[in-house]
């Protein structure tokens, strides 16, 4: 794959995805991870919590299972030049964002993406980092959204 090929578009995408995030800033919650999520790796290019998570979500209390399997952050392969999913900073909001697309708790998508948001700036990520990453999610995440899944609780 030739970078210099894709650069000019990749520009053009994250520029977009700027625009479009900071025109549709998304509502800020209180995130606490009260654990710092551990990984291994599982399939490829997905991993399973070795232990389970405990993350305040606005004071509510969600438990992340063990061995809970996550893709991280799911950037296109050819798209990791400009963001890797396996930076520290994006593990664990998207190992949360993963969990709550699956296990929704009670809430919408679009506060779940919300929610992923914030735990991105709660975790370092640049605000502009994580308003390219909430566009995206809001985007293409309906892809990825699970509407049917109901979960047990520990």
């Amino acid at each position: 794959m030739n970078v210099k090929r894709i650069l000019p578009y990749a520009i053009i995408y994250f520029s977009i995805m700027g625009l479009f995030a900071c025109y549709f800033a998304p509502k800020q919650h209180l995130i606490t991870f009260l654990e710092i999520p551990c990984i291994k790796p599982h399939l490829r290019y997905r991993y399973l919590t070795c232990e389970r998570v405990e993350v305040l979500v606005d004071d509510k209390s969600i438990i992340i299972p063990e061995s809970f399997d996550t893709d991280l952050a799911s950037i296109p392969r050819w798209f990791w030049t400009f963001l890797s999913p396996a930076y520290s900073g994006f593990i664990a909001p998207s190992i949360l964002h993963d969990y709550l697309y699956q296990c929704h708790n009670g809430y919408s998508r679009k506060v779940i993406d919300e929610i992923f948001y914030s735990a991105l700036t709660e975790n370092g990520v640049t605000r502009y980092t994580s308003l390219k990453m909430y566009a995206a999610v809001r985007i293409f995440g309906e892809f990825h959204y699970n509407k049917s899944i109901a979960c047990l609780k520990d």
